[in-house]
């Protein structure tokens, strides 16, 4: 593995990640037999993702997550954590299926921490973008564009997911920050009304949940109610311009 670490005075330094290899991330996206498939993160996830009310598969979930995520920290996150140091922040741009998991949720053991961990967001705020120019692009937005109202959607319902039970505190605490706000929630958060709102507000929130179309990137989104999807596809068709913060 290579991360290439840009830093603010427009050099660029090489970081070697020897331990990050092509078969030791496969093997924890999907296993390196039939055996492990199941216990592997994507085998896990996806079999907690069609049985969600089956306590088994959300603990093998819940394993392979914390497993993955422990990995993360010796191979990628704990190397890319010292390089960056004295730095307090990070946009990170992961390439290919690196994609797929939460870096920022890498963690190591340490006693001094509440939790007995600290995680990859305990030393730097983390964030991500898809690629240079995206990131390029979103910085211009930010210094024209002023967060001032904020469309928040609130759990989506009626949809085969499980319910979100936290999902309206959540938005509330995200609408308390803006007093322009609009929260849809459970049937009012239907595609067409989510659709024709996003254009009017500059911070966007959705609880909800999110589904992936691996063969046609394009078509996947967000789930709505009525098990209706709010797609890439039409997001991008929008042209948004004056969205600060999603």
């Amino acid at each position: 593995g290579l991360a290439l670490l840009l830093k603010p005075d427009g050099t660029v330094a090489p970081l070697w990640l020897p331990a990050l290899t092509a078969s030791s991330l496969r093997q924890q996206l999907v296993g390196h037999d039939e055996a492990s498939a199941a216990t592997s993160y994507l085998g896990a996830y996806d079999e907690w993702r069609q049985n969600q009310r089956d306590d088994s598969c959300r603990d093998r979930w819940f394993t392979a997550l914390d497993t993955t995520t422990r990995w993360l920290w010796t191979v990628l996150m704990g190397p890319l954590v010292a390089a960056l140091a004295p730095a307090d922040r990070a946009t990170l741009i992961p390439v290919g299926v690196l994609g797929l998991l939460p870096l920022h949720a890498a963690w190591v053991e340490d006693v001094t921490q509440p939790t007995g961990r600290c995680y990859g967001l305990d030393r730097l705020m983390l964030t991500y973008a898809p690629n240079a120019r995206g990131l390029i692009a979103a910085q211009a937005i930010a210094t024209r564009q002023i967060p001032e109202t904020l469309l928040a959607i609130a759990d989506p319902q009626p949809v085969k997911a499980a319910a979100l039970d936290y999902a309206e505190s959540e938005v509330a605490v995200a609408a308390a920050v803006l007093p322009m706000h609009q929260v849809l929630s459970h049937g009012d958060a239907t595609r067409d009304r989510v659709w024709a709102l996003l254009p009017d507000y500059t911070v966007l929130h959705c609880c909800c949940h999110g589904y992936v179309n691996w063969a046609e990137p394009l078509e996947s989104g967000l789930l709505m109610a009525g098990d209706k999807i709010l797609s890439l596809g039409d997001v991008l068709e929008l042209r948004l311009t004056g969205a600060r913060l999603a």
